[in-house]
């Protein structure tokens, strides 16, 4: 899989980062969109769109992304794929 973040909270465009780990570390507060690319299937997930707020200087949160069910269907109208996203209250800093 390959994990595709955009600064805001559209997917056109260039990706700002992409990873095949599906971790985005230091992201600076502002709104996110996320996609996922089955690199076999090449189907692409329905972009999710969430918030980093402001944190103090010293705390940046990281983002772990974990597939729960493969997304079988590129039918963006019946999407079967189940990913979770877990910001880690420690963060690094």
């Amino acid at each position: 899989y390959t994990y595709n973040i955009y600064a805001g909270t559209s997917t056109v465009g260039a990706a700002d980062s992409s990873n095949t780990v599906g971790t985005f570390v230091n992201l600076p507060a502002g709104d996110y969109a996320i996609e996922v690319i089955d690199n076999i299937t090449g189907c692409t997930s329905i972009p999710v769109s969430d918030e980093v707020l402001e944190v103090p200087t010293s705390f940046t949160p990281d983002i772990d992304i974990t597939l729960l069910g493969n997304q079988t269907s590129c039918d963006l109208n019946n999407p079967n794929g189940r990913l979770v996203a877990i910001i880690a209250a420690q963060g690094t800093g």
